[in-house]
């Protein structure tokens, strides 16, 4: 029974550090979600919906462990709960990152990249996510 304690601490320790790594905007990540945080926007009105957040992901094919170092197009491909995952095209950007925009309607965000040929960099098989504390998840 140890054993298991021990590796479910080692399991949550990594993924932690992992979405760290996925979390700050800086050039030597691979990924780079703005903002780290994302949270509801808009009006707080009982009546009036509160807006998705919008996020940007960037991947950055020149930072060290980036496995699409040579692609000539990148995708996003975000991971849904019991369906099919979406693919939306990333734009690449004067910085040499690739770039996608949409609106977050969840609070957790799986995605992975993957170029033209069909290779993925999904973090040596981790995937990144975009994780907040629960009190910072402001209702997502």
């Amino acid at each position: 029974m140890p054993s298991r304690l021990i590796l479910l601490l080692a399991f949550l320790i990594a993924n932690f550090a992992f979405a760290q790594e996925a979390s700050k905007p800086t050039a030597v990540n691979v990924a780079s979600v703005e903002p780290a945080c994302p949270e509801l926007r808009g009006p707080a009105i009982i009546g009036k919906p509160m807006l998705p957040p919008h996020i940007t992901i960037r991947y950055n094919p020149n930072a060290p462990g980036a496995r699409l170092a040579s692609a000539q197009s990148v995708s996003l491909v975000r991971a849904k709960v019991h369906q099919e995952p979406t693919i939306m095209p990333m734009v690449r950007a004067a910085d040499g990152t690739w770039q996608a925009e949409f609106d977050a309607y969840f609070n957790l965000i799986i995605f992975s990249s993957k170029d033209g040929q069909g290779r993925i960099d999904n973090n040596r098989g981790e995937c990144r996510d975009i994780p907040c504390p629960p009190e910072q998840q402001a209702g997502l």
